[in-house]
This record gives structure tokens, sequence and C-alpha cells, in this order.
């Protein structure tokens, strides 16, 4: 294949990989299993893609007990469920020194609670402290992170102690995607094969390339 043919090959698949990247995390907006206002307690083993490294359950919420209108679909999780919690995906097929973008939707109780939850990835904080900026609306919220391979993407209740509040911390609509490539590679990579097509031409007509 021509150089410039493989720079072009290049730019173009990584475009199309990146407009069609998929979502890492199984089950990010917890619509699996499905619960009512009644009973919305989940076994960890019933809820796909998450693990609650504190307790057995996982508590989703749906948008019928009234708190907030699920931000995707109608169900969320609340992160302090019998206690303060740290619940994270389980391991992710990302690809060891890539970045990835990790975002999702939060949100805090109307009726008080522990609205203030720190995020990680590996377990390890990215964001300290973060409190929720509402009680009757999403707040969406995105991070560049880089792949150690096979990683986690977690929240953890702020207290995270006993005896702290068991109650709020609503999160939604959790990705992981690979990070685009700089928008600047694209001008880039079509002028480094026109520079190339030049020195073609050039040795074609028997001038020095």
């Amino acid at each position: 294949m021509k150089l410039s043919s493989v720079v072009f090959s290049i730019v173009l698949a990584s475009s199309a990989t990146f407009a069609n990247a998929a979502n890492l995390v199984t089950n990010g907006s917890f619509e699996t299993p499905v619960v009512t206002s009644s009973s919305h307690w989940a076994p960890e083993a019933s809820v796909p893609g998450w693990v609650n490294a504190t307790e057995s359950t996982i508590e989703i919420q749906t948008t019928a007990l009234g708190y907030i209108t699920a931000a995707d679909g109608n169900q969320y999780m609340e992160l302090n469920g019998n206690l303060p919690s740290y619940v994270h995906t389980t391991a992710l097929a990302t690809v060891a020194g890539d970045k990835y973008t990790f975002s999702f939707a939060y949100a805090g109780r109307s009726d008080g609670g522990a609205n203030t939850m720190n995020v990680l990835w590996d377990g390890n904080v990215i964001q300290a402290a973060l409190q929720a900026p509402s009680t009757s609306a999403w707040t969406y919220y995105s991070y560049t992170v880089t792949a150690q391979g096979n990683d986690t993407a977690g929240f953890s209740s702020v207290p995270y102690q006993t005896g702290a509040l068991s109650y709020g911390n609503f999160i939604d609509k959790v990705s992981v995607t690979p990070t685009p490539l700089p928008a600047a590679l694209f001008f880039v990579a079509p002028a480094l094969a026109g520079v190339f097509g030049f020195s073609r031409r050039k040795a074609a007509n028997g001038l020095q390339a």
C-alpha cells in the first residue's frame, strides 16, 4: 500500500472507531434488574456489571419513587444503601496505556442524606468530595483517565464510615469510552499525505526527492 494511503487509512479508521465507540460499562444506567418502588434492594449478584465492595446489595431507585426522574431509562443507583458504600464496575475491557473518558450523571437526594462522594478509577480517588449541586436535576461529569488494563470505575460515599447517613448520592448513565484522537491529527495527517505525494511526483519527473 502506498504511504499516503496508509496515512489516510489510519485517519479514517480512527475516526470511524471513535465515532462508534461503545460504552465499556455493562448496565451503566442500572436498568437490570427491573425493580419496583416497594422492592428496590437488589442482591449484588443480580446487578450485572457492578460490585458493592461494602455490602451484598445495591440499591436501585426508580423514577416512580418520586425523588427524581432517571437521567437515562427508568432506574438509577443510590450509592448510600444500607450504609455508606464503595460501588464500582466489574473489570472493564480497557487497553493499558490508552486514554478513556469516564462520565456519569449525579444528583443529590432531596430529603437530605450524605450527598457527597469520591470518584475513583482503579480504587484511586480522581475527584475528592464531589458534592451534588442539585437535588432536582442531574449534573453531568466527565474525566479523562489512563488505563492500566482491566480497570474499574467507581464511587464511594463521603463520609465513608460507620454511623454516617445511609441514604443519598444518586448516580446514573455511567460510561467509559475511548477518548477520541486530538482534532489536530485529522488536519496534520492529510498534510503529511500531501507531502509524500509531492515527493513521489518529483521522483517520477526524474528530480531528487
